[in-house]
């Protein structure tokens, strides 16, 4: 078993290929970061000025959430849920309605999605996809 950061903008492991080796040597995969500390659930049009650089990306990634019927949350978990290679998702709540919004998110499905639908919306830009990196002070 092994825990992965894979998200909407970290899309690394996949257009690399190794989630897909990882699944072929059997071993179990978990994905972790998928709301990358929660930068993909802010509006871009609030996040830092650190974010300036991929403010349009993301507020692409909020207009292509709108137009297919998805939150935020609901977003990032679809985009996990089209990954073949993930066996688990792991994510941190702070409160109890925040993990019944994630249950509720994930038994949500569109089936108008596949994993590429989501491969514009890859960086891989360190700054950004790594949260040690961020110079938000």
């Amino acid at each position: 078993m092994i825990q992965v950061p894979v998200n909407v903008l970290d899309q690394r492991l996949i257009k690399g290929g190794e989630l897909k080796k990882l699944k072929d040597k059997g071993i179990e995969v978990h994905a972790r970061s998928i709301f990358l500390q929660g930068l993909l659930l802010m509006d871009p049009d609030t996040i830092h000025p650190f974010f300036n650089e991929i403010r349009l990306l993301l507020q692409k990634y909020k207009r292509f959430l709108y137009l297919n019927g998805l939150s935020f949350v609901e977003g990032a978990i679809e985009f996990i849920k089209k990954i073949p290679e993930i066996d688990h998702i792991i994510v941190g709540v702070n409160n109890l309605k925040q993990l019944k919004d994630n249950i509720q998110s994930f038994n949500r499905t569109n089936n108008n999605l596949n994993i590429d639908s989501f491969k514009e919306f890859y960086i891989n830009e360190p700054k950004f996809i790594n949260p040690s990196s961020w110079k938000l002070n």
